[in-house]
């Protein structure tokens, strides 16, 4: 599997999954990029102007994919 393939394919399942979501929106953007998948929102129709809503990061050497957006807490 090309390394862009697996973006596209996490891309593909978000959308699906998010769809009822997103479509609440006036605008929004699937992003697939190698090592990343984003889903930004645009804000009062400025091009400029983006929310993210998810975003995914793939490595690919060591084959995991994480959201860098959230952070773990210590008890």
């Amino acid at each position: 599997m090309k390394n862009d393939q697996l973006e596209l394919d996490i891309a593909e399942q978000v959308k699906f999954i998010l769809l009822p979501y997103l479509q609440k929106f006036h605008n929004y953007h699937i992003d697939a990029s190698v090592g990343e998948v984003e889903i930004r929102e645009r804000v009062n129709g400025k091009k400029t102007s983006k929310t993210l809503i998810l975003r995914a990061a793939i490595d690919h050497e060591s084959k995991h994919i994480f959201n860098p957006n959230t952070q773990l807490l210590n008890s």
